[in-house]
């Protein structure tokens, strides 16, 4: 996943890792409700976790404007600190 901040202003920023022009990103697990979907070649039967390669759908839309990790406010690197970002 990567972060989008959502200011105060109602304009949107793509965050970037320290030092980086690159989306700041995080690596993570996810838990498929039940109002979502997925197509799968085997059963769940509910004995293993299964992979799902999310290569194939459609990236999502980040924002026009980017700004660095360090130039957040303290409030959004609090929160990045706390998903371990």
């Amino acid at each position: 996943m990567f972060f989008v901040l959502d200011t105060a202003f109602g304009r949107f920023w793509n965050i970037c890792g320290p030092d980086s022009t690159s989306l700041l990103r995080k690596e993570c697990e996810v838990e498929i409700m039940s109002e979502d979907y997925a197509t799968l070649r085997a059963e769940l039967d509910g004995t293993r976790t299964g992979t799902i390669n999310v290569d194939t759908v459609n990236h999502a839309q980040s924002a026009l404007l980017t700004i660095k990790r360090e130039e957040c406010s303290d409030r959004c690197k609090e929160k990045l600190d706390g998903m371990l970002v």
